[in-house]
C-alpha cells in the first residue's frame, strides 16, 4: 500500500472524524482564518508549491496575511516577476520588504520559513529585510489577506498547494496545520489545537 495512504487510513482511525490529506489547493476564491495574530518573535514555516494561472491578467497577487490601520502588517504577496515578504509595516507607512525574483523554482515543492525578527528563506536563498517590532491585533489568512481595509484579498495570479504549515513563537510551535477533511469540507486542521478550519471564501479547494 501507498505509505501516505497508510499515514492517511491510520490517521482516520483515531475517530476524531479528520481525514488527513496531502494538501489543498486554491483556486483563487478560498481562504483560511489561522487564527493567529503574529508576532515579533513568529516563525511561518510553509511547505507549499505554487501553479501558474495564466488566465489571471493581475499584477499585484495576495499569497498570505494581514494589515491594520495603523500600518503594520506580515504579509507574502507576488509583485510583477517577484515574490515578496513584508514582515513590519505597509510602504506607505515607510515599511521595507525582501522579495526573490521568481524562476523555475517557484513551480517545484519549496519549504518557505519567514522569521518576524528579519529573515526570510526562500528558493534555497536566505535574505535580511526589516524585523517585525510590534505585535500585530488581527488574524492571519492563508491563501488570502487580511486587509486593513477590511478587504479580504486572494490569489488569482498563482494557485498554491500547500503541504503544511507550521507557525512558532521562537522555539515553541503555536500551530501544527494539516491539510484535512471533515465531513464534505476541506480545509486546514491544526494538531495543537485539534480545530478544523474550514474554507472561509467562495467555492471548494481542491485536494489529493
Amino acid at each position: 500500500m501507498n505509505p501516505f495512504l497508510m499515514r492517511r487510513r491510520m490517521f482516520i482511525n483515531k475517530g476524531n472524524g479528520i481525514e488527513k490529506l496531502e494538501y489543498i489547493q486554491n483556486t483563487g476564491t478560498q481562504y483560511i482564518d489561522a487564527e493567529y495574530m503574529p508576532k515579533t518573535n513568529t516563525i511561518l514555516n510553509l511547505d507549499v508549491q505554487f501553479i501558474k494561472n495564466d488566465n489571471s491578467k493581475e499584477n499585484i497577487i495576495e499569497v498570505m496575511g494581514v494589515s491594520q490601520q495603523d500600518g503594520e502588517c506580515f504579509a507574502v504577496n507576488f509583485n510583477n516577476n517577484r515574490l515578496v515578504f513584508w514582515l513590519d509595516k505597509l510602504s506607505v507607512n515607510g515599511g521595507k520588504y525582501t522579495a526573490f525574483y521568481i524562476n523555475e523554482e517557484l513551480y517545484k515543492r519549496n519549504v518557505i520559513n519567514i522569521n518576524a525578527k528579519g529573515s526570510v528563506e526562500c528558493f534555497g536563498m536566505n535574505q535580511s529585510t526589516t524585523p517585525k517590532t510590534k505585535n500585530m491585533e488581527k488574524a492571519l489568512y492563508l491563501f488570502g489577506y487580511n486587509a486593513r481595509s477590511s478587504v479580504i484579498k486572494m490569489n488569482g495570479m498563482y494557485n498554491m498547494k500547500l503541504f503544511r504549515c507550521k507557525i512558532y513563537e521562537d522555539d515553541i510551535l503555536i500551530k501544527d496545520f494539516i491539510p484535512a477533511k471533515s465531513g464534505e469540507k476541506v480545509g486546514l486542521y491544526d494538531n495543537i489545537s485539534k480545530k478544523f478550519h474550514e474554507n472561509k471564501g467562495n467555492g471548494d479547494f481542491l485536494y489529493a
